[in-house]
């Protein structure tokens, strides 16, 4: 399984931020890193299971008193709501998260942590059980995470003003709580040792009372009782990660969502909260100001594809071409993942808010895509697309059936205009012989992760490829690489599944063929259609979308192909 896993050296992370609400904070998070800046680096590569994971709620979430009181309208209720698509993110050894008594799973080899102190508030007890677990779970290789919200809370009546008194100790001690238990180190050689000498250092600081060490013990004894086996400890440095050989970098930002301000009842987004304003700016200045204003209708008028992340190839300069693709398509998705081996600036991303994969190879779809999914993000469907794809996302793409596969349509590559794309590199083209066919018909008995069905369809499939009489007339088959790909997320494994066809090293050019090979297995599919010229991009046009359209040119001299970008806009003065 994959995880993302916070790439940071800091002490904390607020996982409020992760999930979209980039102002509030987990009760229990020190008062004094508010104001630190969010970390939104990570890791993506195969972990463990999380030994502990908490779900964010939506509607009212477990907040601290003091933002209950400066924050809640006194006539209602909080309302708030986290990024339901955001992927979930695992903390690295050496930093610390609250995590509460709600929504909150344990796997067996966290049993020993589901005990609570007893001799503090109740308002500070699972806080300060979350802090000492983590320091603890380190010893023996296992990892928090924290997940999008999975439930709603509607929160029964309480005193936000009790709840501060109850709260004070966490307030303007949990600082040194956690300084405490990262300077500790356990001088024992079993796990349950280290738990009983940690218990009681917390005692000797002040923060536990004797009591608690005593429900400690008695908690490890009844798990022993009923032959519980206690955690081994590892002698290595914790790393969530299994292998670093297959790690991927990772700039995540979600979705932010609309909070509650003092004194006002309604929700509303923060300002600088999200990229509105750079993006209107970018806007004005190659289109004119009233295009800045076109676009801000359009995020409200524009058809949602709110359920679908959309990943985009980047090959051209990525600080170019990026900032006219985020203001072409962020109205119609919300959730748009870059998927580049170009370089970018840090500040260039921050600045613009984006979440980008950083691959190790030039991006494919199939990779782009698998990795996406292997982020975890919650959503029903992926959809692929280049920076070369001007996708009609107001007009035929609307008629798509969103549970269904959709898939390039066939390409003429053997047209004159075509072959001298892929001669000059404006498009990403393959020569293939028909050897390759060849060899995964051979290679399909050793594949045991492919059902016997799956293997009779595809060998049917590839036959009929094979006598196609486009391709007989052919020596070497030549196939465009640039491909738009939706797929919807059940059918993701099977992809990744037939991906593995092509892991070898001889294989790995023709990966673009595993979304073929799973159009042989489905029963219907929905299929693009493109046209190569420019005034094809009115909706009036036949086709889907427009390939190769030269977004990378919007900002240079050609006026014909800035006039089409701008005029894009217009539609929804």
């Amino acid at each position: 399984m994959s995880h993302l896993v916070l790439s940071t050296n800091n002490l904390t992370s607020n996982p409020y931020v992760h999930f979209g609400q980039m102002s509030l904070w987990p009760r229990g998070y020190p008062l004094d890193r508010i104001g630190l800046s969010p970390d939104r680096t990570y890791e993506l590569c195969e972990t463990r299971s999380p030994a502990i994971q908490q779900g964010v709620v939506n509607g009212d979430p477990d907040v601290d008193a003091l933002t209950r009181m400066t924050r809640r309208h006194k006539s209602g209720k909080l309302l708030l709501q986290f990024d339901k698509t955001a992927p979930p993110y695992m903390l690295p050894p050496g930093t610390y998260a609250p995590f509460n008594s709600q929504n909150t799973f344990f796997q067996r080899g966290a049993f020993w942590a589901m005990v609570l102190p007893t001799g503090v508030p109740d308002r500070v007890s699972d806080i300060f059980r979350s802090y000492w677990a983590q320091r603890l779970m380190w010893l023996i290789g296992e990892s928090l995470a924290f997940a999008p919200p999975n439930a709603i809370q509607e929160r029964s009546g309480h005193s936000d003003l009790k709840d501060a008194e109850d709260e004070s100790e966490m307030y303007h001690g949990i600082g040194q709580y956690i300084k405490k238990l990262n300077e500790w180190q356990c001088e024992e050689i079993s796990f349950y040792e280290c738990v009983k000498e940690l218990s009681q250092e917390l005692v000797n600081a002040g923060f536990w009372k004797s009591q608690d060490v005593d429900v400690v013990d008695a908690w490890i004894s009844d798990l022993f009782s009923v032959g519980y086996q206690e955690p081994e400890m590892i002698k290595s440095k914790p790393d969530p990660c299994l292998s670093e050989d297959h790690s991927l970098n990772v700039v995540f930002y979600p979705v932010e969502q609309s909070t509650m301000m003092p004194h006002d009842p309604s929700l509303n987004l923060l300002p600088k909260s999200t990229n509105r304003e750079i993006v209107m700016d970018s806007l004005s200045s190659l289109c004119g100001s009233s295009h800045a204003r076109y676009w801000k209708f359009a995020l409200d008028k524009a058809h949602k594809y709110s359920d679908t992340l959309l990943i985009i190839s980047i090959y051209r300069d990525f600080e170019t071409v990026v900032p006219l693709l985020e203001a072409f398509y962020k109205p119609n998705f919300p959730r748009i993942l870059y998927c580049t081996n170009r370089k970018a600036s840090a500040a260039f991303i921050r600045n613009w808010r984006l979440s980008v994969l950083m691959v190790k190879r030039s991006p494919s779809a199939v990779e782009c895509l698998v990795d996406a999914h292997d982020m975890q993000y919650n959503v029903r469907a992926y959809l692929h697309i280049t920076d070369q794809m001007w996708m009609k996302t107001e007009d035929q793409l609307t008629k798509k059936q969103p549970p269904l596969m959709w898939l390039t349509g066939e390409f003429d590559a053997y047209k004159p205009h075509t072959l001298n794309l892929c001669d000059v590199g404006a498009i990403h083209c393959q020569v293939m012989s028909k050897d390759v066919l060849l060899n995964i018909v051979k290679d399909l008995d050793d594949m045991a992760f492919l059902s016997d069905r799956k293997r009779t369809k595809l060998r049917t499939c590839i036959s009929k490829m094979e006598r196609d009489p486009s391709w007989v007339a052919q020596k070497e088959l030549v196939w465009i690489t640039d491909m738009a790909l939706h797929l919807p997320e059940r059918l993701v494994p099977d992809l990744k599944r037939l991906r593995q066809i092509f892991l070898s090293t001889t294989q790995l050019p023709y990966e673009f063929l595993a979304p073929l090979l799973l159009e042989c297995d489905q029963l219907t599919i929905d299929y693009l259609e493109h046209s190569e010229t420019l005034d094809s991009v009115s909706p009036e046009k036949n086709g889907d979308y427009v390939f190769p359209f030269p977004f990378y040119n919007v900002t240079s001299n050609n006026q014909d192909v800035r006039r089409h970008y701008c005029s894009h806009f217009k539609k929804f003065q």
